[in-house]
């Protein structure tokens, strides 16, 4: 089952789950220093989230993140890391012909204004990294992995990725 190993990527980058981290026999100390050294000076928003809010917000599960981690390093620095949650849009103002093309088609959902999905959000890498070691599309294509275990279980058609306006 995806949720419960890590995916080994490249050679020297590993995908862990936090909530698994917390729940296992990790060095919670090792986990807050990780999570407090991590750094994208691009974002603020994502700093913040990953040092003060990550957590809080995979106990009351809102989310979960997802971290990668520099197994190479010896303290096995924080790379990057992603979120995916449960999330709904507004369509109210979609046109209908958009929003048959959204919806593909799908019979019965043009009357309705909002729509699940999962949204990957909190994309980041650390200012330690460049897109070379570990790229915004290596890391869309291994949420979408993780989206795609959830949609066998229950079903669902829409991905949401939040971002800044420029990206």
């Amino acid at each position: 089952m995806l949720w419960n190993r890590s995916i080994q990527l490249i050679s020297i980058l590993n995908l862990k789950p936090l909530r698994e981290l917390l729940l296992s026999e990790y060095p919670q100390e090792l986990l807050e220093k990780q999570l407090g050294e991590f750094s994208c000076a691009r974002d603020n928003d994502i700093e913040a989230f990953i040092r003060t809010g990550a957590v809080d917000y995979e106990r009351a599960g809102l989310c979960r993140t997802y971290l990668y981690f520099d197994v190479a390093d010896a303290d096995t620095d924080l790379v990057a890391y992603f979120t995916i949650a449960i999330t709904s849009a507004d369509y109210a103002a979609v046109g209908r012909s958009r929003r048959k093309k959204i919806l593909r088609g799908k019979p019965g959902l043009n009357s309705q204004d909002h729509f699940p999905g999962l949204l990957i959000g909190q994309l980041a890498r650390s200012d330690r990294y460049e897109r070379a070691d570990l790229s915004g599309s290596q890391m869309i294509a291994d949420a979408e992995e993780l989206i795609d275990s959830v949609n066998q279980t229950i079903g669902g058609m829409l991905i949401y990725l939040d971002c800044k306006e420029e990206l």
